[in-house]
């Protein structure tokens, strides 16, 4: 394998979505498949779980568009509350279904991005 290559790592439900902003009408038409998202920490909301945003075109900030399970969360937390979670993996919505379970409606694939080349030392 080439090590550029991101690597899948799974696929989780995001739930919570009528709690945030996932149904918004200025969001609902932009949560497509193979949307990129972001992975976020917010302790205020709830220290255990990683929280979905989506950057809108013409908002200013991402909203909110859920949250992983606690146990979804679980590998991905010390990562993401450190600030890692977008630089070490990628998340795409890989699931959208407006009629499905209010914690069916969205998937999202995570990926392990490939490790930045860094200089050797002398």
């Amino acid at each position: 394998m080439d090590n550029k290559e991101k690597v899948f790592l799974k696929e989780c439900y995001i739930c919570e979505t009528n709690k945030y902003d996932a149904l918004n009408d200025k969001v609902w038409g932009h949560l497509k498949v193979s949307k990129q998202v972001e992975l976020n920490y917010c302790e205020k909301k709830d220290k255990d779980k990683v929280f979905i945003l989506a950057k809108i075109t013409g908002v200013k900030e991402p909203k909110t568009i859920g949250a992983l399970s606690k146990e979804d969360s679980e590998s991905l937390i010390k990562y993401v509350e450190k600030g890692w979670g977008n630089i070490i993996f990628e998340a795409v919505i890989s699931k959208a279904d407006i009629d499905a379970d209010e914690n069916k409606r969205f998937c999202v694939a995570i990926f392990v991005l490939p490790a930045s080349p860094t200089k050797k030392k002398k």
